[in-house]
């Protein structure tokens, strides 16, 4: 009985040991697998996170790269600019309409200018034929004759200025316009397009102005001579020199073409009057 009871105690610890050790290997195994899982976890999200700083890398290099070149066509695109430089190279058909173009608007501006002197030709003969009819003919007509002789003598007698560069003598044409026009209002001496007269006016400083006349200012076509001895022929507006015309220089220096609100602008010549040098092309305001 003994010996039994022995052997089922023996029997049952046994077991218990079994049992312990299977349970060990059992928490151990579930342990390896935990860390096994953690591992492979640890690494996909390291994997993933290299992943994402080389996109973002790459990313960023490309933006660099983009503005790197829009910086470079943007200071190309500045430089063209500056310097005129055409998007693409003028073709021979191209050059040769805009030639043309240009012709035909010189063309225009000798037409204008020879029309504008026939008028104020006709004009000037009417003024005068009034004054000899007012004052008595014949002797009006010597008064006019010696008063012709004297302007030539003086003229004559001044001799040139010195020479001035384009953008000088367009300032100096700029500035003896720029005036406010009279507060009186002369009387016209003929009537003109519209509510536009023909009048005759002198400012007490010298100068001159034989043309038309709207709302008390120069509208229309007439000339201003200034004491200076400069002169302009050609169309106004409100005032300013505005549209075609030519402005001509006691130093014998001359701009025929574009204005617009008292400046250069558009198509026109400038002439040197001692070299018969010439600029001829578009302007823009204080540009050649």
């Amino acid at each position: 009985m003994k010996e039994k009871a022995k052997e089922d105690k023996e029997k049952e610890k046994k077991d218990k040991d079994k049992e312990e050790k299977e349970r060990e290997a059992k928490l151990k195994e579930g342990r390896n697998k935990k860390e096994k899982e953690d591992k492979e976890k640890k690494d996909k999200e390291e994997k993933d996170r290299k992943e994402n700083e080389e996109k973002d890398r790459k990313a960023k290099e490309e933006k660099e790269k983009l503005d790197k070149e829009r910086a470079k066509k943007e200071k190309e695109d500045k430089e063209k600019k500056a310097v005129g430089k055409p998007d693409k190279e003028e073709t021979a058909e191209e050059r040769a309409a805009r030639e043309k173009a240009l012709q035909e608007e010189k063309a225009k501006l000798i037409d204008l200018q020879k029309k504008i002197e026939a008028q104020y030709a006709r004009q000037e003969q009417e003024r005068l034929e009034k004054k000899r009819a007012k004052k008595g003919g014949a002797a009006e007509q010597a008064e006019d004759e010696a008063s012709e002789s004297e302007s030539e003598s003086e003229s004559e007698e001044e001799g040139e200025p010195a020479k001035k560069q384009p953008a000088e003598a367009e300032k100096e044409g700029e500035k003896e316009v720029d005036r406010a026009p009279p507060q009186e209002q002369p009387q016209a001496s003929t009537s003109g397009p519209g509510d536009r007269q023909h009048m005759e006016y002198k400012w007490s400083n010298g100068d001159r102005y034989e043309g038309e006349w709207k709302q008390n200012t120069m509208d229309g076509i007439g000339t201003f001579y200034y004491a200076s001895g400069n002169k302009y022929v050609g169309e106004w507006k409100a005032g300013n020199r505005h549209g075609k015309g030519k402005f001509s220089f006691k130093n014998g220096d001359s701009y025929e073409g574009q204005y617009v609100d008292n400046n250069k602008e558009g198509w026109g010549i400038f002439i040197f009057g001692d070299n018969n040098d010439r600029y001829e092309g578009d302007w823009k305001v204080h540009t050649l």
